[in-house]
């Protein structure tokens, strides 16, 4: 008997480690939407779908780390497949993401293991005066008032977002870029220029309030598909001078100094991978 309970509880487990259904096809255009839908935590926690999806992409949810932290070849991070996948009933994300680390291996072929690497990188201090982001407050009518119908045109060419609830709003125009934060802490910042910088960025503020801010800016260049834009700016100024428009928004209009250096830190490698998958 037990040991018939510990051969069921061995199938649970092994059965939680992969979706019950999963299709793979490369991307067809228009590409109109980037993105995941669905799975644990969302309205539709039994299904997942990637759309227009790279590998790099697919690959940073599988190990829960940020794109500059997996090493593989560079089409990665250009070809685009759609997936979709039902997951066992109750799985949780962080099942969801060996999931999708097995799917890879099966279907790719990929072979990949865990390392640690020096690489370039910032860490965010204070700057001289102190910050200039002001402190969340609570949300009150008006603002949630303002948020109800088109948003008029701002100053600075992007559409005026009203106070739109705890989180992070990124819009993007020809050579610009605007950040909305409201109620974000500072790991939060820390996180969304890591995303845009495809770099490290540690917390050394010592702030631990939450604020509400936004930050013009211009992006920096990243190879991807459909991305173009003046190669990048060296990752450190002389005598202490911001090195790149970014690094300049940042100590500008936030009071926050973005300052280059080296780290240490956790990376996938991929051995190996094939471009395009086996059958469903």
């Amino acid at each position: 008997m037990r040991s018939a309970a510990l051969f069921l509880l061995s199938s649970l487990i092994v059965r939680s480690q992969t979706f019950e259904v999963a299709a793979i096809k490369p991307s067809a255009p228009p590409i109109q939407f980037s993105g995941r839908e669905g799975g644990p935590g969302s309205s539709d926690p039994g299904r997942v779908r990637w759309s227009n999806s790279t590998l790099k992409a697919l690959l940073t949810f599988a190990y829960n780390m940020q794109s500059y932290q997996i090493e593989g070849p560079e089409w990665l991070n250009i070809d685009m497949f759609d997936v979709t996948a039902t997951l066992p009933l109750g799985a949780t994300r962080d099942q969801m993401r060996v999931m999708v680390q097995n799917l890879l291996a099966e279907r790719f072929g990929m072979r990949a293991h865990r390392d640690r690497k020096e690489m370039p990188s910032y860490v965010l201090t204070v700057s001289k005066g102190g910050p200039r982001m002001k402190l969340s407050g609570p949300e009150n009518q008006a603002a949630a008032e303002a948020r109800r119908g088109p948003p008029p045109m701002g100053k600075d060419g992007f559409p005026e977002i009203a106070a739109f609830g705890k989180g992070v709003l990124i819009q993007f125009r020809r050579g610009a870029a605007k950040l909305t934060c409201n109620r974000c802490s500072i790991p939060v910042l820390t996180e969304q220029l890591a995303q845009q910088l495809d770099k490290p960025v540690t917390d050394s503020t010592g702030l631990t309030d939450t604020y509400d801010f936004t930050l013009v800016y211009e992006p920096e260049f990243r190879a991807g598909p459909g991305m173009v834009g003046p190669p990048p700016a060296p990752a450190g100024g002389a005598d202490g001078e911001p090195a790149s428009p970014l690094q300049a928004a940042i100590q500008a209009q936030l009071g926050l100094k973005l300052e280059a250096k080296k780290s240490s830190v956790d990376i996938v490698v991929i051995d190996s991978i094939e471009k395009m998958p086996t059958g469903n």
